[in-house]
């Protein structure tokens, strides 16, 4: 099996408006904040958007 690389990670667009800039900024952070309070393996996608209230 191939080994996963980080050139899977990259986004698909850069956001062009201001706005979703900060919104993609505030979801790196909340997805940090959640990484380091919780377990790996309890990570969710539902924990990130509660943090950041989105």
């Amino acid at each position: 099996m191939k080994a996963a690389t980080t050139d899977g990670l990259k986004p698909r667009k850069q956001p062009t408006q201001s706005r979703s800039g900060v919104t993609v900024e505030a979801i790196h952070e909340a997805t940090i904040q959640v990484l380091l309070a919780e377990d790996m393996g309890r990570f969710t996608t539902t924990l990130v958007a509660d943090r950041e209230c989105v």
